[in-house]
């Protein structure tokens, strides 16, 4: 699988590690620069995507900065706005001009299941087989392994099964 990027635009490494940890079985690297001349380096990490945080007291950098990726080394990018700390009112708010993220993420209580299903479509990323999905996460495979042959019921014929159990 070919090495996929985002890049995140940032300080909050806790997040970083979150999108990293459930991004990766997917082959998507998460690049995080705090520094918002980070996108300027869209192109040369040939990212994917763009997420930006817009949290208080500097919202107003956040949004800036996000005005400027999106008319400019963003604009033919999903951009993501991510925040811990802008109401959903504010979101909303930002939602409704002319020109606006591709979706908002709050990072309060956001479960990795809700992360993944809100990036599913926006990067379309590839489903990944149980057994895949399970070792990228360090899961056993014990659930997956196929039983062994010392159940007796599990050695019967095919046609058999049925007439055994019923």
């Amino acid at each position: 699988m070919s090495q996929r990027r985002i890049l995140l635009v940032d300080a909050d490494l806790e997040f970083h590690r979150l999108l990293t940890r459930e991004l990766a079985p997917f082959g998507v690297e998460v690049v995080r620069d705090d520094a918002p001349e980070a996108i300027g380096r869209i192109a040369q990490l040939g990212a994917e995507a763009l997420f930006i945080a817009v949290d208080q007291p500097e919202e107003k950098k956040g949004y800036a900065l996000f005005s400027k990726a999106k008319k400019g080394p963003a604009a033919n990018i999903p951009v993501v706005l991510v925040t811990s700390t802008i109401s959903a009112d504010g979101f909303a708010g930002h939602r409704k001009l002319k020109v606006h993220a591709d979706d908002y993420l709050d990072k309060r209580g956001l479960s990795p299941h809700v992360l993944i299903g809100k990036l599913h479509n926006l990067l379309e990323l590839e489903e990944l087989p149980a057994d895949r999905l399970a070792l990228d996460r360090g899961e056993s495979l014990t659930a997956l392994a196929v039983p062994d042959d010392s159940d007796p019921d599990l050695a019967l014929p095919v046609e058999e099964i049925g007439r055994a159990h019923v």
